[in-house]
């Protein structure tokens, strides 16, 4: 665990301010649910994904489209990849995105198709034609999807696409 030296007093109402540099560190945003979690005499605050809850439900939906679509999916949540199909992309699950990926996300792009260098993590850039969307529920963007591979961007990806997010999007919301 690192410690940052940060000392915080609790409010009457039992309120604690997380410092703005830890919240912009880890890109929490106001309104970002965070799980609470306790270990021993700890306070264990986590950023919560819904998404991580639904992953294994999705995974083998994922491996069909891929080898449909000789594309490679990644899905991911504000954070991190939490899964994906085709190729070498398990050794992508659980890494942070990059700055490319959140950026799509905060200006909530809907089938952004490009041909260029893409990186998917911060260590890890891809040379290949690409689809992103981000997924959005009840408003709030939860996460994106990213198509890619080395074929150009075709129709049915974009339709496969927004099936998968469909089905995302409607299974969160229910």
């Amino acid at each position: 665990m690192n410690t940052t030296g940060i000392v915080r007093r609790i409010d009457d109402l039992g309120r604690i301010v997380i410092p703005k540099e830890i919240r912009k560190t880890l890109r929490i945003k106001d309104g970002d649910p965070l799980e609470i979690n306790i270990s021993n005499e700890n306070i264990i605050l986590k950023k919560y994904s819904t998404l991580e809850d639904i992953r294994d439900v999705f995974k083998i939906f994922i491996d069909k489209i891929s080898v449909l679509t000789a594309k490679n999916i990644l899905i991911c949540d504000r954070d991190k990849i939490i899964c994906g199909a085709g190729g070498d992309i398990e050794s992508f699950v659980g890494k942070n995105i990059s700055n490319d990926i959140y950026h799509f996300m905060e200006e909530r792009k809907k089938e952004y198709v490009n041909n260029t260098m893409l990186s998917l993590t911060d260590k890890k850039e891809i040379n290949s034609h690409f689809i992103f969307s981000s997924m959005i529920t009840n408003g709030d963007v939860v996460g994106g999807i990213v198509f890619f591979g080395d074929d150009e961007v075709h129709e049915m990806d974009k339709v496969f696409l927004n099936l998968i997010l469909d089905i995302f999007v409607k299974y969160i919301e229910e």
